[in-house]
């Protein structure tokens, strides 16, 4: 396996090949997302996502495999109080007036570490952020390590540091399109027991939560756009097509799990989370890093 730089209409991807195939793909400079993801059969290799063109990183459009940070989904007309302050986040969800998707979407990202064999690659990408925006005043270094193994599959992981001197409130999740034909018929998804947590009109939390009964989802027959708290610790997904199949699974501080199917793309996107929707105001799943203090988790796919 070897990485090349390649410039695709003025967006530089990192890409990860072997014998010329075409393995793993990412943008460093638009939010280290991942634009590719194959796996070899038969070595021909099988893309599993969603395609993230170079205008889908300029654009954001349907904020295709984000790195969500420091805050996943959506804070409500993005305000929130912290510690007797009432701070205002951009609005970038003009239609439902809140903020979405965290900050780091369209950061630029240095590669600091990378290490390949003939089985294995591994590359580590950075962003640090000096807390100079008042809307959010708290100071963090962030790493993504994206790894492929023959044998290991493929792993995204999360480090973050807090690098100021003040407690730092945040939430973390991925938004991975994940798609295993041209449309949904006959895609099942398998989840892990969950509560079903309501989301009203503008995609917030009504407050209102019910179990879920289901754990094995036709996709053909479900469209989507729902939050799920899950009922045990660690998330193991399986996505379903014939004879492909995709099983995911994540760190125990995920604990939440947003499912998407935008209409006609025979997609699904399958989003954990470590807090729920509108985390900042309602604390659902909140979390807290001191000065110098570190989180990390880990999202795992393998075919």
């Amino acid at each position: 396996m070897h990485f090349e730089k390649v410039i695709l209409e003025d967006v530089e991807h990192l890409i990860l090949k072997h014998d010329n195939i075409d393995l793993m793909a990412l943008a460093p400079a638009h939010g280290a997302r991942l634009t590719q993801l194959a796996f070899l059969a038969d070595n021909k290799p099988v893309n599993v996502l969603w395609e993230v063109s170079p205008e889908d990183c300029k654009t954001g459009a349907w904020s295709k495999n984000e790195i969500l940070f420091p805050w996943p989904n959506r804070i409500e007309d993005g305000k929130y109080e912290y510690r007797g302050k009432t701070y205002q986040l951009p609005i970038n969800e003009k239609a439902n007036n809140n903020a979405l998707h965290g900050m780091i979407t369209q950061a630029s990202f240095e590669i600091v570490e990378s290490e390949k064999t003939k089985e294995f690659a591994l590359v580590k990408l950075k962003y640090s952020y000096d807390g100079n925006n008042t809307y959010y005043p708290f100071a963090f270094d962030f790493w993504v390590t994206y790894s492929y193994g023959f044998k290991e599959g493929f792993q995204i992981q999360f480090d973050v540091t807090n690098t100021g001197n003040e407690t730092l409130p945040f939430g973390l999740g991925w938004h991975p399109y994940l798609k295993l034909s041209d449309t949904l018929e006959n895609v099942t998804l398998d989840i892990p027991q969950t509560d079903h947590l309501v989301l009203g009109e503008r995609n917030l939390p009504t407050g209102k939560e019910s179990p879920f009964t289901h754990t094995s989802l036709e996709m053909s027959e479900w469209p989507l756009d729902d939050c799920f708290r899950l009922k045990q610790e660690g998330m193991f997904c399986t996505l379903k097509y014939g004879d492909l199949e995709l099983k995911m699974s994540g760190s125990p501080e995920y604990r939440y799990l947003q499912l998407f199917t935008p209409e006609g793309f025979g997609t699904v996107a399958i989003e954990p989370m470590t807090s729920g929707v509108n985390v900042y105001n309602n604390k659902e799943g909140i979390r807290y890093l001191d000065a110098n203090e570190s989180f990390q988790v880990f999202f795992k796919i393998e075919h």
